[in-house]
């Protein structure tokens, strides 16, 4: 099993703003089984600078994706997000706020990189590189990667997974406000049992599931005092989460962000 050493900063990864318990609201059996990656039906995010490593993919001010900050030039997110920005010009991410009508935040793009295995349903992944680097603050701050490559050494399967993301309510309105979303594993056993989860991690949605516009977005564990970011929403299907799962990336994600600062 291969370790990564990172270069490092003084700044702490994977610390919440505030530690508290989270309220849950809606229930999957309340949700339509139709195909969605928004979230519905999660809680808001209190206080508002809780997961300061969320970011906002915006197309010419519409919302896009979501993603994660994971070093102070590098934003995580989905493949197929930065294929739609890849048709337009007008993409930027927004980092630091909790309500997506705040003007503040926007950076500017510098480039792409999409796995190079990537397809529809394997290593739906990629980093968006920001032009200018990100002053780490308490609304801004990177989540940890995990260090090891064997996703089943560093997550309890009995935990509770949480995501996020600025998505539709319960009531299918859509939201201004970070909402967040509790799912588990659902594979607890063998993964190599399971067709379509073998290179994904497969979530049952425990408070709420997601609709367009939130893919792309991190789903973490906390390990210790720190959130690890285990996964990136990749597509919903046989009414189940699948997320890309990151710790199978790690050496390639590290590979492709070289001269970037990482926390500890």
């Amino acid at each position: 099993m291969k370790t990564v050493n990172w270069p490092q900063t003084k700044t702490k990864c994977g610390e919440e703003g505030v530690l508290e318990k989270r309220p849950l609201a809606g229930n999957e059996d309340s949700i339509p089984d139709d195909v969605q990656k928004r979230v519905v039906g999660g809680a808001e995010v209190k206080p508002r600078n809780r997961y300061p490593w969320m970011a906002l993919i915006k197309d010419n001010e519409e919302q896009l994706c979501g993603g994660a900050i994971i070093n102070d030039r590098f934003v995580l997110t989905a493949a197929h997000c930065i294929d739609a920005c890849e048709e337009s010009s007008g993409c930027k991410v927004v980092l630091g706020v909790h309500n997506i009508r705040e003007s503040k935040g926007a950076y500017d793009i510098d480039s792409f990189i999409k796995h190079d295995e990537y397809s529809l349903f394997e290593n739906d992944i990629g980093l968006i590189k920001l032009k200018r680097r990100i002053r780490f603050n308490e609304s801004m701050k990177p989540i940890c990667l995990p260090k090891q490559q064997s996703l089943s050494e560093i997550v309890p399967y009995s935990e509770n997974i949480t995501s996020a993301g600025w998505g539709l309510t319960s009531k299918g309105r859509g939201s201004d406000v970070l909402m967040e979303f509790v799912g588990e594993d659902w594979l607890k056993g063998d993964r190599s049992k399971s067709k379509f989860c073998k290179n994904l991690l497969c979530l049952r949605q425990v408070n709420g599931r997601f609709e367009s516009g939130d893919s792309g977005g991190p789903a973490w564990i906390k390990i210790g005092k720190k959130d690890h970011v285990v996964g990136v929403i990749s597509h919903y299907r046989l009414h189940r989460m699948r997320l890309t799962r990151v710790a199978l990336v790690v050496d390639w994600i590290i590979d492709k962000t070289r001269g970037a600062y990482y926390c500890y």
